[in-house]
């Protein structure tokens, strides 16, 4: 196994393995995480961070969380409406490109979303999303991660602990998961950009890397997205995602979350160094 395996191999693990009760004794500056479990909702070709306002021009996505994700989304329309997610404070708007095995289209099982204060060395730096916020994950706007950092990877249910960044040849167990994880550096300025330029990953920082740059000094929770597929045979040679391979792997955010309600989970969960719900596989 790569050196870079091994260092993602690692990370994976922090979280993965077993479910970890609330600890009882933690502090600020300790690693803190919550999380959110939701369900497959709807699939159309709309992309409302891409192409705002233009029905089916983006390639097919699949959608969870809020149930009213569409060309025509705005943070209100939103916050207007209900989420398939277990956190009904959370109606944000969540999607990926559409897999298919063989050219048929398989809706993910669930997805578990992870919010955590460790992508920066100093934990207790870390803010709320703000009101509308809006980000993309795993694409070429930012650089190829260093060892031991992530954007999106692959791995059998089961086996976390091999990851690649396409798709394994064979899973056993006929599941594989898809690991996509956003940047925590804002801007502090801009809610979206064409470029994704206003917002970074603290290990872009290469002066300090593990700390956000002054250009984008704002520290916002890390979110990573497992997204669980049942292919339903364990050879994984004709899954192809509606963006390409396997490499193509992308992940949309529209921060829609109730303020008060995130304010909350930052302060008890995060800057507390608590770990507030279900980690690992869970109900998985």
């Amino acid at each position: 196994m790569s050196a870079r395996k091994m260092s993602l191999l690692y990370a994976s693990l922090v979280f993965a393995a077993v479910l970890v009760p609330l600890q009882a004794q933690a502090a600020p500056g300790d690693i803190g995480v919550f999380s959110t479990i939701c369900k497959f909702s709807h699939a159309n070709d709309d992309d409302p961070i891409v192409y705002k306002g233009l029905q089916g021009a983006a390639h097919h996505h699949n959608f969870f969380g809020n149930v009213s994700t569409n060309y025509r989304t705005t943070t209100k329309s939103l916050e207007n409406n209900a989420t398939n997610c277990d956190r009904p404070e959370d109606p944000s708007g969540y999607w990926v490109p559409a897999l298919y095995s063989d050219g048929v289209e398989l809706p993910f099982e669930a997805v578990h979303v992870y919010y955590r204060n460790t992508a920066n060395s100093d934990k207790t730096l870390t803010v709320p999303f703000p009101r509308g916020l809006r980000m993309i994950a795993g694409t070429s706007a930012h650089s190829e991660p260093p060892p031991g950092s992530r954007t999106a990877e692959w791995a059998c249910l089961g086996t976390e602990r091999v990851v690649s960044d396409d798709f394994p040849d064979t899973c056993p167990g006929q599941k594989v998961i898809a690991t996509i994880t956003f940047p925590t550096c804002w801007d502090g300025v801009h809610l979206t950009s064409t470029d994704q330029s206003h917002m970074k990953y603290a290990w872009e920082n290469t002066a300090r890397p593990r700390s956000c740059p002054s250009s984008h000094p704002v520290v916002v929770p890390e979110i990573t997205e497992w997204v669980r597929y049942y292919v339903r045979k364990a050879d994984m040679t004709g899954l192809t995602l509606a963006s390409g391979d396997g490499n193509s792997m992308h992940a949309d955010f529209w921060n829609a979350w109730d303020e008060t309600e995130l304010q909350r989970l930052v302060d008890e969960c995060l800057l507390a160094g608590r770990t507030c719900g279900t980690v690992g596989d869970g109900p998985f």
